[in-house]
């Protein structure tokens, strides 16, 4: 997408289903042609070498990408198993492993990175999971050097009350706001305001402002 100063971008909170899913996005704008010269043309052995077109296709080997435009997303999703669960799916491992291929300028995450939201699971039990996505996930993003921009979805910190407005779930709040204080620097992102984070938060990337909410 063209850059603009006056676009705004909401990501959503509220992460559903059980399916992983990566997606790229990226604009579909292409380069315009440049004008024909009106000198002859130059003898092959003085012809300039064109430079690399940043519209060019860029993807993991096998895979699909559109031309590459302004900025590029890579989009994660539902990577959680079983309740409980520190391992994560084939696909999800490999998936994670062919980000940095598609050369994305940030991986947004749409929610639930683990499994929570059962009040079987004890705070050692969740703060387990917490680590295997560090272990699994999160580390290769950051070895990778790609911005994290990321929404807490029901299975990390579920926000349903009970009719006294108290969190269901609040071992699972505990340990999200635990570990995301924790690892807020890792994301990379340039933060505007960020006294809610990783609940509420604003950024700013490619220059472009970002609201999660």
């Amino acid at each position: 997408m063209p850059l603009n100063r006056r676009r705004f971008i909401l990501l959503s909170g509220l992460a559903l289903g059980a399916t992983g899913a990566i997606a790229c996005t990226q604009s579909t704008a292409q380069s315009q042609s440049q004008a024909q010269s009106t000198t002859a043309p130059l003898s092959p052995q003085a012809q300039p070498s064109a430079p690399p077109s940043p519209h060019l296709p860029t993807a993991p080997a096998g895979y699909y990408a559109p031309p590459r435009g302004d900025i590029r997303f890579v989009v994660i999703s539902d990577l959680n198993s079983a309740y409980g669960s520190t391992d994560y799916r084939r696909e999800v491992i490999e998936g994670v492993t062919l980000l940095p291929d598609w050369q994305p300028d940030m991986v947004i995450c749409a929610g639930d990175m683990v499994a929570g939201q059962s009040i079987n699971l004890s705070v050692a039990e969740i703060e387990a999971m917490w680590t295997a996505f560090d272990e699994k996930v999160l580390s290769h993003i950051r070895a990778a050097g790609l911005p994290f921009a990321l929404t807490v979805g029901n299975h990390d910190a579920s926000s349903y009350q009970n009719e006294n407005g108290e969190f269901l779930y609040i071992l699972d709040r505990q340990a999200t706001t635990k570990f995301w204080e924790g690892h807020q620097t890792d994301t990379d992102l340039t933060f505007i305001e960020a006294s809610g984070f990783p609940y509420y938060y604003s950024f700013k990337q490619n220059n472009i402002f970002f609201l999660t909410w």
